[in-house]
């Protein structure tokens, strides 16, 4: 367990037709947009590809010493 109080929300979430006024949008796109970033979030969440590819390259990277090439000397 944590050693830090817990948090306690006392407002109230705004509803969607709320938020989508505060926005600026009508109801109907909110709900597209919502989807939209939910949709994103979730695919970045999940895979990831990008940051494997990543560490892959660095992983890589130092394993072949500064230059890329083969850690044996040619001299």
């Amino acid at each position: 367990m944590s050693s830090q109080p817990r948090a306690v929300i006392t407002t109230p979430y705004p509803t969607p037709a709320a938020t989508a006024r505060i926005l600026g949008v009508p109801v109907k796109r909110y709900r597209e947009l919502r989807a939209m970033v939910t949709e994103a979030l979730a695919r970045f969440h999940k895979g990831g590809a990008k940051k494997q590819t990543a560490m892959r390259r660095r992983s890589r990277r130092s394993c072949r010493g500064p230059r890329g090439g083969s850690t044996a000397s040619s001299s």
